[in-house]
């Protein structure tokens, strides 16, 4: 081997050995959550200088992610500090346009010092012209337009005390006589349209006879938590567009792909979701959608074995990290839906899903919370799994070919199911000509501090921000 190729070779493994030793938290993460044990390279976390590599690399991302939220707030500032002085501007101009009717409407009125005579009536012209007369002349009588007699009211006819019964074929088919009434009609108050309806007839929701009773009333002052997989990031935007575009509800999607409650190394969802709902008190309801993630043995404290799923201290630790949830939730008067995670097509992990979904459904209602079933109407009959459900009569596939995930039509079944839930007053709804506040712009970091209340005030400047 060459010197060249040698030196390449070195650098190659050194360069390997470095990017590891900064990456050693995200590759045991991956290997964990694939292979559900420890990685080969956690032999070495004992080792100060390798364990240095991970600090070395969470200082990195503390600096990137610093970076990104001062953009996000630079961005969001200027956005508020546009539309603030674009509205501010548009005031002004309504009121200048306010003015200048009032001012023409009094030039109209008295004259204003335009001669007007060319567009003025008789009477007025005859004014008009009337001090150019000579002194010994009076001037002419305004022209009076006559007024038009008065007539006669006529009587009013007699009601008579009784009429006649009618037989139902006369009644029918004979033209009534109006009857007078001492008070004036009042029209019978507009039906209130129910709270929601399928965006369309091929969503396959059901009439609004059938749907079920609602269970939690939100405004557009509330906000909706959504928390799950990669099955939640299929089902949440459709929900929070229906919610937003009917109602202005906002909702905060933190769905996170390969997630659940067995590996919170990986992504800590009770962590999550308390700094959610303490940075955001306004949300009144959490919709959870996990399991698919978490049937594995999985380690429960560092350095022990790992729990073997189904066994008793594995469903203990399990169930606890369920309440942790629910207990979160209810510290902050938030509301949850626990979607049920339908049938799949692998027999070993739809039994392994109907063991997670007794557990979610028996701490879910000892809680006093809800536990929403989507198997149903996703096609499940009786447990078996099927790729079609049926929508209005017709078959439409409902998952896609591996057998977990959904379609479209899938996903927009399971957010009428949701929304079928949730009961939002029509007459509370916001003018969708709101203007926009600085909260409502996205940060491109979505851990990112909430912006403070100065950007939402006019002339805020976006320097102000970034800091």
């Amino acid at each position: 081997m060459s010197r060249t190729a040698t030196q390449t070779l070195c650098t190659l493994l050194v360069t390997l050995a470095l990017l590891t030793c900064l990456e050693q938290d995200a590759i045991t993460r991956y290997w964990r959550q694939v292979h559900h044990e420890d990685a080969p390279i956690d032999v070495l976390k004992f080792i100060p200088a390798w364990a240095s590599g991970a600090r070395l690399n969470d200082a990195m991302n503390a600096a990137k992610l610093r970076v990104f939220d001062t953009l996000a707030r630079f961005d969001v500032a200027t956005v508020a500090s546009f539309n603030a002085e674009r509205f501010a501007a548009d005031d002004a101009r309504g009121v200048m346009k306010a003015e200048s009717a009032e001012g023409l409407a009094s030039v109209e009125n008295d004259g204003g010092g335009v001669d007007n005579r060319e567009n003025a009536g008789p009477p007025q012209r005859l004014a008009m012209l009337a001090p150019s007369l000579p002194p010994d002349v009076p001037p002419p009588a305004p022209l009076v337009p006559p007024t038009p007699p008065t007539l006669p009211t006529p009587p009013t006819p007699p009601t008579p005390k009784s009429a006649p019964k009618r037989s139902s074929v006369a009644s029918a088919t004979a033209p009534t006589t109006p009857t007078t009434l001492s008070a004036p009609l009042t029209p019978p108050a507009p039906p209130v349209p129910p709270a929601f309806a399928p965006e369309d007839d091929d969503s396959g929701a059901e009439t609004d006879a059938e749907l079920p009773k609602a269970r939690v009333s939100l405004d557009a002052a509330n906000r909706v938590l959504f928390v799950g997989d990669s099955l939640m990031q299929g089902v949440a935007p459709h929900v929070h567009t229906s919610l937003f575009k009917r109602f202005a509800i906002h909702g905060i999607d933190l769905s996170k792909q390969s997630t659940g409650l067995a590996y919170p190394d990986f992504f800590n969802w009770p962590r999550q979701i308390k700094k959610a709902l303490h940075e955001n008190p306004e949300i009144k309801l959490m919709v959870v959608f996990l399991g698919p993630n978490d049937p594995w043995d999985f380690p429960h404290e560092r350095g022990k074995p790992y729990l073997k799923f189904k066994s008793e201290v594995w469903e203990s630790a399990y169930r606890a990290r369920i309440r942790e949830v629910l207990e979160i939730a209810r510290e902050n008067g938030t509301r949850v839906f626990w979607l049920e995670v339908p049938c799949m097509r692998r027999r070993e992990l739809d039994a392994r899903m109907v063991y997670l979904n007794g557990l979610f459904s028996d701490e879910v209602k000892k809680s006093g919370e809800f536990f929403l079933t989507t198997g149903k109407i996703l096609g499940c009959d009786n447990g078996q799994f099927s790729s079609f459900m049926d929508s209005n009569g017709k078959r439409k596939k409902s998952r896609i070919d591996d057998g977990v995930h959904f379609t479209i039509a899938g996903q927009r079944k399971i957010a009428d199911e949701i929304l079928s839930f949730i009961h939002a007053d029509p007459r509370a709804r916001v003018s969708p000509r709101r203007r926009p506040l600085a909260h409502d712009v996205p940060a491109l970091n979505r851990d990112a501090p909430t912006l403070p209340e100065d950007a939402r005030k006019p002339g805020f400047k976006p320097e102000s921000a970034a800091r």
